[in-house]
């Protein structure tokens, strides 16, 4: 729920940003696509614990700070193989 009134926020504040304004998504239809993309990640996130692969939660409170740590993740590994 959290993360449908992060998308529907956003659509509203940047609407020439958010792919779905542009497809004229109606909150119900915005709503059906926050449930696939939990879903996925849920999917995602076994799929990666069953593999072996590091898993990262992307947070709405904190975009930058997520994306940051997923940067620090890949750097790090990257510079093991060298």
């Amino acid at each position: 729920m959290e993360h449908l009134q992060a998308m529907l926020k956003h659509a509203q504040n940047f609407p020439d940003k958010d792919w779905m304004t542009a497809l004229n998504y109606s909150p119900k239809k915005v709503e059906g696509m926050a449930s696939f993309v939990r879903a996925m990640s849920i999917y995602l996130k076994s799929e990666a614990e069953k593999y072996g692969f590091p898993y990262f939660e992307i947070s709405d409170q904190n975009f930058k700070g997520s994306i940051d740590k997923v940067v620090e993740n890949i750097s790090a590994r990257d510079a093991s193989f060298r």
